[in-house]
């Protein structure tokens, strides 16, 4: 008495669905995680150059350094053409040190406001320049913010850069 072993034919058929199940679930799993890799790459090429400033840091960074510019920044491609000009006058005039950023993505609701409100010196706070047209240049003196590199609808270039930092000292007039 043997048991004959039935074996049964696995139509091509089934090997087709099996692909089609395996491209499928594999399109899933990269629509997935796809926008999380994003994230996890570098924010910009000024991050590794920079300190970066939270929002919760910055009473107790203006109290010990009260002259300091800070870039506020999105990441989004206004901020990225900035970039490319403000990364050559930095780093050729070795101003990185003076410079912090502020990645304004990772703020609440109202936090520019209330550095608005905090920080701006009295001329500004009479102007209509608002924090939140990214990117920008924040000049802190003696604890406030004294100037602002600020342009709603036009493009930043190097020279426009430096003549802002050469007014306020941060680099040499050559």
């Amino acid at each position: 008495m043997t048991k004959k072993k039935e074996i049964k034919k696995i139509s091509s058929k089934n090997y087709f669905m099996l692909a089609v199940i395996f491209l499928i679930s594999g399109l899933l799993f990269w629509l997935v995680v796809e926008p999380f890799r994003k994230s996890d790459k570098q924010e910009s090429k000024l991050t590794d150059k920079l300190e970066k400033l939270s929002y919760e840091s910055i009473d107790a960074y203006i109290t010990e350094r009260q002259n300091v510019i800070v870039y506020l920044t999105d990441f989004s491609e206004k901020s990225n053409n900035f970039e490319n000009e403000f990364e050559s006058v930095a780093l050729k005039n070795d101003i990185d040190e003076d410079i912090v950023y502020m990645n304004t993505t990772e703020l609440a609701p109202g936090n520019l406001t209330k550095l608005k409100n905090k920080y701006f010196n009295d001329k500004l706070k009479s102007s209509k320049v608002e924090l939140n047209v990214i990117p920008n240049l924040l000049v802190f003196q003696d604890g406030k913010i004294i100037d602002i590199l600020y342009k709603v609808d036009t493009i930043y270039d190097k020279t426009s850069i430096t003549k802002f930092l050469e007014n306020h000292g941060v680099i040499d007039n050559d």
